[in-house]
């Protein structure tokens, strides 16, 4: 399955289109639509239809004596593998006479996305700008308290590493320890600094009032779900799961899930509804407020023992 994409990135109109296209599917379907503020997303399985809504778009802009940069206009092709990715060809797209530039990387409200369907390049980017923020932190804050140094990291730093995390989170062990190897590092820092014994890192956490990163992360997760498919807080317009009617003796919560997308390979398994969906089904029932409120489902869940659904632990961390 290949998907190819193309965003002009910077234009009159801002970013203007985000094309998506899959090689593998019948002929027979039409180009989809996605608007926000100035930004226009079509995405197609077929290629033509793309090329036509790009000419389209360019007659438009032309009619209306607006413009878009065709040289800051990307187009990227998404494989599930990229072994064979020199043998295979794509199609060529042209907007305003100009050919569209093929790349590995394309960010799309602040969230990088891979040809490969991995996030490895975002996390890669977000560790850089948040240690930098760390270190520059420490630079500036030379003669401030301990908590002052814990209140910046929270506002200036931990929300560069969660920002879009419901969509990148990761599910691989490398990637969780790097990412959380960033609030290790300031918490073993501030340790030093203000001479108190460094014994672990979890412990070091209880005493700033720090949870982990990967434990906010499935937070972030499970309320998610919670204001999409219950408070309706988040409308998704394809239905990710199924409820299944509780059964009183199994002890399960009302709100029984089950995913509509199958976890048979590396990339659905790093999906919202694979990572998070055996954690939600666990839950205790005492977790869900009898009125919906997602901030008091939020507040239930600290009570919640979540460590069985952590890749990291005291034990290993």
């Amino acid at each position: 399955m290949d998907v190819i994409s193309g965003v002009p990135q910077g234009s009159v109109l801002g970013p203007l289109l985000f094309l998506l296209y899959i090689n593998d599917i019948s002929d027979n379907v039409e180009s989809n639509i996605l608007m926000f503020a100035d930004d226009l997303k079509l995405f197609s399985p077929h290629a033509n239809l793309l090329q036509n809504d790009l000419a389209t778009i360019s007659d438009w802009c032309s009619q209306w004596q607006m413009t878009v940069a065709p040289n800051k206009c990307e187009v990227i092709a998404f494989r599930l593998s990229t072994r064979n990715l020199k043998s295979k060809t794509s199609p060529d797209f042209h907007i305003s006479g100009l050919k569209l530039p093929f790349v590995r990387h394309i960010r799309d409200l602040g969230i990088f996305f891979s040809d490969d369907l991995s996030f490895t390049h975002h996390v890669n980017i977000i560790l850089r700008r948040s240690q930098f923020r760390v270190n520059m932190l420490f630079n500036i804050l030379k003669n401030s308290t301990m908590e002052v140094f814990i209140r910046c990291y929270i506002i200036y730093i931990r929300p560069i590493l969660e920002y879009g995390c419901t969509i990148f989170s990761p599910y691989l062990k490398l990637h969780i320890r790097k990412i959380e190897s960033i609030q290790k590092s300031f918490v073993h820092r501030i340790f030093k600094k203000f001479g108190i014994e460094y014994t672990s890192y979890f412990n070091a956490l209880d005493i700033c009032g720090l949870d982990s990163l990967e434990l906010r992360r499935l937070v972030f997760d499970l309320v998610f779900i919670y204001k999409s498919i219950i408070s309706r807080e988040i409308y998704c317009a394809n239905a990710l799961f199924t409820f299944i009617p509780s059964v009183k003796s199994l002890r399960r919560h009302p709100f029984y899930l089950r995913c509509n997308i199958k976890n048979s390979n590396k990339s659905s398994s790093q999906f919202l509804t694979n990572r998070t969906l055996n954690c939600w089904n666990s839950l205790p029932v005492s977790s869900f407020p009898v009125k919906s409120s997602s901030r008091s489902f939020k507040t239930n869940l600290k009570h919640v023992d979540l460590s069985k659904y952590l890749t990291l632990s005291p034990l290993n961390y």
